[in-house]
């Protein structure tokens, strides 16, 4: 049965929400998903239970005045709506272009799957779960994670520090414009995929590049190219791990 937890109607005066949400299920596995259309999404690990919501608004400013003569007829309000069924909680802000920020405290463990799209940044920190990370226009930043992540962007940068990751799961970074830079334990095993295009690739893990040259025939001649593409194993190798940039640097490193 899904259940309508709460639709939020935030007038202009209004600029913060606290909701706690119960799991169906709080013994078992959940999944989390957010989806705001502008804004930055906060996740971090609380010791509860349940899922405890903050909406905090950006810059609320009240309606400019009507024209003389004119009167408003549009509402004031934006809407905020939080659905749980069968232990996965929808967070969806629908298409306001009004910037928020929700900032959500969650169990450990979880399925987490974030989206923003304009001026909003995805922090995500001190927590573990699979995590399914998208943004547009903003950062995706990932500190002190455990767990596994397919994460990618378009305007920023990527960051992420991970204490633990999954065995046997592949996990992939990309974003068009910014450097991706990941931190790892020492003994993480993975096959590496790495590609900047107008930038360089950087480690203190023992690398070696793998890529092969191919050779097309035409017309006669022989063509002879490298692949654009830097391939590697970590630690005798394991699950695939492709980074892409395609302005930016890719920085791949032991954590400290």
């Amino acid at each position: 049965m899904q259940r309508l937890i709460y639709l939020l109607l935030f007038s202009w005066a209004q600029v913060h929400a606290q909701i706690e949400v119960e799991l169906s299920q709080p013994t078992k596995p959940y999944t989390l998903e957010v989806s705001l259309f502008a804004g930055d999404i906060h996740l971090t690990k609380h010791a509860g239970k349940n899922v405890r919501v903050e909406v905090i608004k950006h810059n609320p400013a009240p309606p400019a005045p009507p024209k003389e003569g004119m009167r408003r007829i549009s509402p004031d309000d934006e809407h905020l709506s939080i659905v749980e069924k069968n232990n996965h909680i929808i967070i969806d802000q629908g298409s306001s272009l009004k910037p928020s920020k929700i900032v959500i405290h969650a169990p450990n463990e979880g399925h987490f799957l974030l989206k923003t799209v304009h001026n909003g940044n995805i922090v995500v920190e001190n927590i573990s779960g699979d995590f399914e990370l998208t943004n547009v226009n903003g950062k995706i930043i990932m500190n002190n994670v455990s767990g596994s992540a397919v994460a990618s962007t378009i305007n920023g940068k990527i960051h992420a520090t991970f204490l633990q990751v999954k065995q046997g799961t592949p996990m992939a970074f990309s974003t068009l414009n910014g450097n991706i830079d990941l931190s790892f334990p020492a003994t993480i095993k993975a096959n590496l995929k790495a590609r900047s295009d107008h930038g360089n690739i950087y480690s203190d893990f023992t690398l070696k590049n793998e890529s092969t040259l191919s050779k097309t025939q035409e017309k006669g001649m022989t063509r002879l190219e490298t692949s654009k593409w830097v391939t590697s194993t970590i630690n005798q190798g394991g699950p695939e791990m492709m980074l892409k940039t395609v302005n930016g640097n890719i920085y791949i490193k032991r954590n400290k």
